[in-house]
């Protein structure tokens, strides 16, 4: 867990500052509390240009994320690193994690070093502990657990959650320190009570294990619960279990499959096997039959022993339970033609597939048209691809119905048709289909094929948005924000945004590169924020649990 990239960011001139600034430092403070960022650039600029190193800071951040001006990372980054060098401790903060986090271009931990080690002089705890952490894993460094454990020391006695439980740690292993299980056990519990996630795994595992302390399986899930808020992604999966295997006081199976979800998308492929575990066990009690062979898709790719393992022996074993879709495709071939998409056998899906499509199996043919679209076993055939799609969406299909209004929007492999697309994807957005949503939302917002509204584009965003669809959260959060065609709310903006965040696996293109757009868009919201108000819609995020789940 990197630290400098939790800090809040301190945009808010220090209480032992306020009192000299004067009318023109206040309405620029004001300014960019009320959002008026282009207004408060314009009054630090020449107060940064004469040497004042809070504009200077103030300057440099505003560059490095585009607030009220155009954004340019490397003038944001010669600002801060003026105020840096007047000792400017936030200067030096933000200088260091500009290259360490990559939200800012390519990381560079040689670049970060001398600014980590100006804040750790200053006495700054995240600096000390980012030292050690780099030290820890040789970022830009020689690996060394010495010089590690003491920046980690030096962390811990200042009472950095994240260093008290790295000293746990240390000390459990016997990295740069003789092993010392009493050591590690206290360090571990002082880092859990002060909210650690790593550690509050730690004590948990201990608590159902009787691992040094006495069982209990209470204080272990408060403990592992805490932790999966965090989005610690192995409390995740113990939570995940505990509630599966009815070890919880309160044990809730859905809760357990949502928080599975959670670290499966995370990529824990252990994750992901217990998942298969339970959709597989029950197929006539799954939703989405295909999206669990996607599941199954990305495990086999990984080539993960237990999943390959559960997909030989699913396929030994048909259960007579595999459900019947709506056209009542026939279970045994749509199963092979599924084992054969997820093993990525694209020859033997190809064969598979075609048989069933023929005589119209909707699922096979969506299959059939993306083997074509994406060149899988066959050549790429657009043509043939939208065809394929036809016939599914015709057969109620969701996914060929996305497909096929998306290829007519895009002109793919058939003559462009805006409206007749549009047609198509908001057919799959009635069944509930999250990408298909998202995409007639942005239809809406951007009036592609059909008229712009706004009001219609956040209301197809937020049936996706609740259904776990990560961009369609994003642009809910960013329409609430602006106040487009909704009432703006920044409180629920930022707890969409947050969610945003999260990965549910319902959206592909989830991830680091929509993660970075969101810490983008707090830079701008929450300065317009209380953290009270902050606190609100965190607790409300922590509350959401995707629709149809």
């Amino acid at each position: 867990m990197r630290v400098l990239s939790l800090l809040v960011c301190l945009l808010l001139l220090p209480a032992t500052a306020w009192a000299q600034v004067d009318d023109d430092a206040r309405r620029a403070w004001a300014a960019w509390s009320a959002g008026d960022f282009d207004v408060a650039h314009a009054l630090w600029q020449p107060r940064a240009a004469s040497g004042e190193v809070e504009a200077q800071f103030q300057v440099g951040h505003a560059l490095l994320y585009g607030l009220g001006v155009d954004r340019d990372v490397d003038a944001g980054r010669d600002w801060l690193r003026k105020a840096a060098e007047q000792g400017l401790l936030r200067a030096q903060h933000e200088l260091a994690e500009s290259y360490t986090t990559g939200l800012h271009g390519r990381k560079d931990y040689k670049a970060a070093l001398p600014w980590l080690e100006k804040a750790a002089d200053q006495g700054s705890a995240a600096a000390m502990y980012e030292l050690g952490y780099m030290y820890h894993k040789g970022f830009g460094v020689a690996l060394d657990y010495d010089d590690a454990v003491q920046y980690y020391r030096r962390a811990a006695d200042k009472g950095l959650p994240a260093a008290l439980g790295k000293l746990g740690y240390m000390y459990a292993k016997g990295y740069g320190v003789d092993a010392d299980p009493d050591r590690a056990l206290d360090y571990y519990r002082q880092a859990a009570a002060v909210g650690d996630p790593e550690a509050q795994h730690e004590m948990a595992r201990r608590y159902l294990g009787g691992e040094g302390v006495g069982e209990d399986p209470a204080a272990a899930v408060t403990l592992l619960q805490r932790a999966a808020a965090q989005d610690y992604v192995p409390a995740q999966q113990a939570l995940a279990l505990t509630h599966l295997a009815k070890t919880a006081p309160t044990s809730d199976p859905a809760e357990g499959i949502y928080w599975l979800r959670r670290a499966a998308a995370a990529g824990s492929q252990a994750s992901q096997f217990q998942l298969l575990q339970e959709q597989l066990g029950d197929l006539a009690a799954v939703d989405d039959v295909f999206q669990t062979f996607e599941w199954l898709r990305a495990g086999y790719a990984s080539r993960y022993p237990p999943i390959q393992k559960l997909l030989f022996a699913f396929a030994e074993t048909l259960p007579t339970s595999f459900p019947l879709n709506p056209q009542g495709e026939d279970r045994q071939a749509l199963a092979f033609c599924l084992i054969a998409y997820a093993t990525e056998s694209w020859e033997e899906l190809a064969k598979r597939c075609q048989t069933l499509a023929n005589i119209g199996g909707p699922t096979a043919q969506y299959v059939m048209g993306w083997l074509h679209e994406n060149g899988r076993g066959v050549p790429v055939d657009l043509g043939r691809a939208v065809q394929w799609y036809a016939l599914a969406a015709r057969g109620g299909d969701p996914r060929a119905q996305n497909a096929l209004g998306r290829m007519l929007v895009q002109g793919s492999g058939v003559q462009k048709d805006e409206r007749n697309g549009i047609a198509f994807i908001a057919k799959a957005a009635g069944n509930n289909y999250p990408a298909a949503q998202f995409n007639l939302g942005f239809a809406y917002e951007q009036g592609l094929g059909i008229k712009q509204n706004p009001l219609a584009a956040a209301n197809w965003y937020r049936r996706a948005a609740e259904r776990g669809h990560a961009r369609a959260q994003f642009n809910l959060g960013a329409m609430l924000y602006r106040g487009d065609g909704v009432r703006k709310d920044l409180i629920t903006a930022y707890r969409w945004l947050l969610l945003a965040k999260l990965r549910h696996g319902v959206d592909g293109a989830e991830g680091e590169e929509l993660t970075a757009r969101v810490e983008l868009a707090f830079q701008r919201l929450v300065p317009q924020l209380s953290p009270a108000q902050i606190a609100e819609a965190s607790e409300s995020a922590a509350a959401f649990r995707p629709k149809g789940w």
